[in-house]
Parts: C-alpha cells; sequence; structure tokens
C-alpha cells in the first residue's frame, strides 16, 4: 500500500479516509480501535455529546503519554509501565505519528465541512 493511498475509518460514529502514517493501515486502524474504546468508556461515564468525548478522550490519551514521558524506566503500572520501557526515540516518534493522525483528522473534518 502507498502513502497516499487512504482508508476509511470510524472515530466516534463518524465516517474518514485518511492516509496511514507510514502506509500502515494496521497502526491507523489499532489507533482508531483504541480511541473508539475511549470514546465508548467516556459515553458510559455520561458524556453525551460524540465531540465532546472526543476530545476528552484525545485529553486522556494526551496525559498518558506525558505520564509515560515522565515514568522511570520500569516505573508505573500497567500501560504506564509499557510506556515507561520505551526510549526516548520511540517516544519522540510516537508523538510524530500523533501529530500527523492529528493533522490528518483536521483535514478529513474540513473537508467534510
Amino acid at each position: 500500500m502507498g502513502n497516499d493511498t487512504k482508508i476509511a475509518i470510524d472515530l466516534a460514529g463518524q465516517q474518514f479516509r485518511i492516509t496511514p502514517p507510514g502506509g500502515n493501515a494496521d497502526l491507523l486502524r489499532g489507533a482508531a480501535e483504541l480511541v473508539n474504546e475511549r470514546v465508548s468508556e467516556m459515553k458510559g461515564a455520561g458524556v453525551v455529546d460524540s465531540q465532546r468525548a472526543a476530545l476528552l478522550t484525545a485529553l486522556e490519551l494526551a496525559i498518558e503519554l506525558c505520564q509515560s514521558e515522565s515514568q522511570p524506566k520500569g516505573g508505573g503500572k500497567g500501560a504506564a509501565k509499557a510506556a515507561g520501557d520505551m526510549s526516548q526515540d520511540d517516544i519522540d516518534r510516537a508523538r510524530t505519528h500523533l501529530d500527523k493522525v492529528i493533522t490528518r483528522l483536521d483535514d478529513a473534518l474540513s473537508e467534510r465541512s
């Protein structure tokens, strides 16, 4: 799959056509699945508006990323421990991918308007 090939994903009940980072469709689908799981959790906690749930999910994931950066190697519990084991290069690559996904989402939202 080329880097310019867009795939359809669903985020919080909305369809988007996005080019996967580095052509890695599995990565994009996995990230979308994680976001949808978290949005569902937000809605289960009483957040009714999908856009609000999506924004709160983005904030929650960003907080987790920031916490993983500040964790000492091998520290923390569960996912934070795994993230704490990441090298700074891995964290920087993850941040770069996240920035690209956000840009793609912004572009997709602009196209829908």
